[in-house]
């Protein structure tokens, strides 16, 4: 697709003094030394791969970057060996080990930077139903204990799972039919999650970002037995777009900065914005492309060809047999074999 390929090549340095642009932007940290270290660390990566860069409407929220690769090396094993995790929490290492054991077609498959504390988050990708998923015995109790919620609410099947090495915490996505994207089914759940904090929202215009695709993320941890937060996601919404934006909920003016301001080198970015409830607050979170990639490549799945194309395109492919998908970031489209 010609509209998601990049003007310019990745070029490390370009990239650094643009994160540190954006950072200034928004008022977030930035810190020259643990961004350098990380980029020389995984410049390869960043310089293939699909890239993103992140933040929200809190002010106190830093800037992110992450990319998504999906190859033979183990991203944070070569983290370790360069020694971009200052903390080793030993419970989510853990929960990530099992979770390989169980499903080791899943792919690790990207990593999210913090542009002054460094490493924040690991992605596995794939598709399991939710139900299975809670039944594993090192799941958080709080994520068992809510297996009605997930089904109650038309969350039965995960795409991604991520450890969040900052917060102890680990968070789960699921796909959010069409069915879903319902004004009723938005008023269930900030009515069951206790979601006072709506007035920033306009709920129609919610919706309407739903359109090209949506998914849900939940909060989850080990020391609390409740969901720390949700989020319902809008994927490829078009804020760039002045006729579209008309329809959209209102951007704070933190993240009409960022989406106006920030660089990327792609000719038209691709925006994903996600609206997460906690009980007393609404926090908007915006993912602006950095970098596409201009092409597909099949992964294979059992023996089988699986052409994805997260989150560059949107459809997630789905296996018959058991096992997490493994997963290509890549912004063109492949017929399946």
């Amino acid at each position: 697709m010609a509209d998601r390929l990049n003007r310019v090549p990745f070029d490390s340095r370009v990239f650094i003094e643009d994160l540190r642009q954006t950072a200034s932007l928004i008022s977030a940290p930035f810190d020259s030394e643990v961004v350098r270290k990380v980029v020389a660390v995984f410049q390869e990566d960043l310089a293939r791969c699909a890239v993103q860069l992140k933040t929200s409407s809190d002010p106190l929220d830093g800037l992110y970057f992450r990319f998504f690769s999906v190859g033979p090396d183990n991203l944070i094993d070569r983290a370790d060996r360069y020694g971009l995790r200052r903390h080793r929490p030993n419970q989510l290492d853990l929960f990530q080990a099992r979770l390989m054991e169980v499903y080791p077609h899943a792919a690790q498959a990207g990593l999210d930077f913090h542009c002054a504390a460094g490493l924040a988050k690991l992605w596995t990708f794939g598709y399991r139903p939710m139900d299975e998923l809670t039944e594993l015995s090192f799941m958080p109790e709080s994520v068992r204990r809510h297996q009605a919620f997930f089904a109650n609410h038309g969350l039965k099947e995960c795409f991604c799972l991520s450890v969040d090495y900052r917060h102890s915490t680990i968070n789960i996505y699921t796909f959010l039919d069409p069915v879903h994207r319902t004004l009723s089914w938005l008023e269930q759940m900030l009515a069951y999650t206790g979601s006072t904090d709506t007035e920033a929202i306009v709920p129609k215009a919610l919706i309407n970002a739903l359109r090209a695709d949506a998914f849900v993320g939940m909060t989850f941890s080990w020391d609390n037995p409740a969901m720390h937060r949700w989020a319902l996601y809008g994927v490829d919404v078009r804020y760039l777009d002045a006729a579209a934006c008309r329809t959209l909920p209102p951007l704070p003016p933190r993240l009409r900065t960022f989406v106006d301001a920030s660089p990327t080198l792609s000719y038209d970015p691709h925006l994903n914005v996600a609206w997460s409830f906690e009980p007393t607050r609404c926090v908007v979170k915006f993912e602006k492309a950095y970098q596409c990639t201009p092409e597909n490549s099949p992964v294979r799945l059992r023996g089988k060809q699986v052409p994805i194309t997260v989150p560059v395109r949107t459809s997630v492919g789905r296996p018959d047999a058991g096992g997490f998908i493994c997963i290509s970031f890549s912004g063109g489209a492949a017929d399946a074999p």
